[in-house]
């Protein structure tokens, strides 16, 4: 799990949730914004919502332990959203 949001492994595992939809929500994403409303993490500026009805009761949203900065530091380096022909894809 990444280190810089705050929700523990545990949780993760009790919610049908992986740290790889964080990912995914933050991958194909454009100002910090989720561009695909369907994902089961949201990216909304600095935090993760979550999408899915079931979890709801678990947590409703995920932030940056950091404020953001290690997140901010490493998309400086790679180039958001992805093509969009690849997003099929990787949803897969």
């Amino acid at each position: 799990m990444c280190p810089s949001i705050a929700v523990s492994f545990e949780t993760l595992k009790e919610s049908d949730l992986i740290d790889g939809d964080f990912y995914l929500a933050d991958l194909l994403s454009e100002n910090n914004k989720s561009v695909r409303k369907t994902l089961k993490v949201i990216l909304q500026e600095d935090v993760f919502f979550i999408n899915v009805e079931r979890i709801d009761r678990l947590f409703k949203e995920v932030v940056f332990k950091d404020g953001g900065r290690a997140h901010n530091k490493f998309w400086t380096k790679y180039e958001r959203p992805p093509a969009k022909e690849y997003w099929n894809y990787m949803l897969c």
